[in-house]
């Protein structure tokens, strides 16, 4: 969309002799993002470098300089901090994929995005014109010097408009079905200690980069760094949507010290209280949740279900049995972090 303040200037512009009339328009109008910084040559062995490096070194946490603004922001306002669909990666390479970008905000910190090309990573560079501020009661101007860029989602050519997956906080990540167009549960890269009675551990991804798909290619492949005071890492996503969507992920993981329980893509969901448990709550819903259960269908061709609940204490139960070799969770419980919206 055509906003006057770009018209009038294309106008004037125009006025001047400076432009024609047949490039008017291409002036005015906002291009697709692309990756614009210094070109680096990029390959996964580089990333695992990097990695192995991270870990050899004391463990820094990133200085994240967001506005207090943003830091401020509701629920609702961060939802309304909307990406310009036209200004999407790729939305004017002919590609079967596109990426759209979540802001910095609301508890998501900054993360590094770098486009590849042809072996060469090129940083792609924030800028306010990509978003859309005013539903969120936030003035452009506060954000700039800032990278503002907190994560993103992907679609696919058969609906610009809907999600194929989502990247966003710490090391989650969401798939969509291609069959039913919704969310399943979020899985996190890595868990460290997780369950004991001492705080537990998620990483936080830290950069990502993404190979410009070929013309007509029907999988995309990114790739991510991790870090936490425990581990470093460096991943690659093969992601293929379709009537089931197929996430193929190589990760290698480097420790900083010895760790004593290691949960690698574990499955998480959001439990506040059900109508079957209401601890400590005084809220007019009968029940706040994503999943409000776990059900399990083990290696001798039973279904186990165990309805969560919110313990005062950090819960373990157990469902395998010893002749139990195969098992499917179809929901699982979790008190862990937001989710994207």
């Amino acid at each position: 969309m055509l906003r006057r303040r770009e018209l009038l200037k294309g106008a004037v512009v125009l006025a001047t002799g400076q432009l024609s009339g047949a490039n008017l328009l291409q002036a005015a109008t906002p291009s697709a993002v692309t990756g614009t910084g210094q070109p680096k040559p990029f390959d996964y062995a580089w990333l695992k470098g990097q990695a192995r490096y991270l870990a050899s070194v004391p463990y820094a946490a990133a200085k994240d300089a967001v506005p207090a603004a943003m830091t401020k922001l509701g629920y609702d306002q961060y939802n309304s901090l909307r990406f310009r669909t036209e200004r999407s990666l790729w939305a004017d390479a002919g590609t079967a994929f596109r990426l759209s970008f979540f802001h910095v905000g609301r508890g998501f910190a900054a993360r590094r995005m770098y486009e590849i090309v042809d072996g060469q990573a090129r940083e792609i560079l924030y800028d306010t014109s990509m978003f859309e501020f005013d539903k969120a009661g936030i003035d452009a101007a506060v954000m700039h010097e800032h990278v503002g860029f907190a994560g993103f989602r992907v679609q696919f050519v058969t609906n610009w408009k809907a999600d194929v997956a989502a990247f966003l906080g710490a090391a989650y990540f969401r798939a969509v079905g291609g069959d039913t167009r919704q969310y399943g549960l979020s899985a996190r890269a890595l868990a460290v200690d997780t369950a004991f009675p001492r705080p537990e551990e998620f990483p936080d991804f830290t950069a990502f980069w993404f190979e410009r798909p070929a013309k007509g290619a029907g999988a995309m492949i990114m790739y991510a760094l991790m870090d936490s005071p425990s581990i470093a890492g460096a991943l690659r996503f093969q992601i293929a949507p379709g009537g089931s969507t197929i996430m193929d992920i190589d990760s290698a993981l480097y420790p900083r010290r010895p760790i004593e329980r290691l949960g690698i893509a574990p499955l998480t969901s959001m439990f506040f209280y059900g109508e079957n448990e209401r601890r400590g709550v005084n809220d007019w819903r009968p029940e706040i949740h994503d999943s409000d259960g776990l059900s399990i269908w083990n290696g001798n061709g039973e279904w186990i279900w165990r309805p969560l609940t919110n313990p005062a204490q950090a819960a373990l139960q157990f469902v395998c049995r010893q002749q139990s070799t195969r098992l499917r969770v179809v929901a699982a419980r979790s008190r862990l972090g937001p989710l994207p919206g």
